[in-house]
């Protein structure tokens, strides 16, 4: 009888400390995953408002190799062309050009 009522104590102990336990693994886990999620999302974010807002030199960090990263990746590629089909018309932005027609 007594060991009945020692082993009911000691489930009324273990039962409680493991829930806890558990509750904080789960916690642990919840939020590690939401912030790997949100703070790429976040970054995309603040890449797609400089590009809205002109800023073409912004350039987002991509890192890892899941989803996120490969819309990160995707977003660079229209940045980067954009960039570079830019470049050679800032480069003649101050010149002068004159066409002639000769007709001789």
């Amino acid at each position: 009888m007594e060991s009945a009522e020692r082993a009911r104590r000691e489930l009324f102990l273990v039962l409680p400390v493991t829930a806890v336990l558990i509750l904080l693994t789960s916690a642990l886990l919840g939020w590690y995953t939401t912030r790997s999620i949100s703070r790429p999302l976040a970054r995309l974010r603040a890449g797609a408002q400089a590009l809205a807002h002109g800023e073409f030199e912004y350039e987002v960090e991509v890192t890892g190799n899941d989803e996120l990263a490969d819309l990160g990746e995707l977003s660079t590629t229209p940045r980067s062309s954009f960039v570079n089909a830019r470049r050679p018309r800032t480069l003649w932005a101050g010149r002068r050009l004159t066409l002639r027609t000769y007709t001789g």
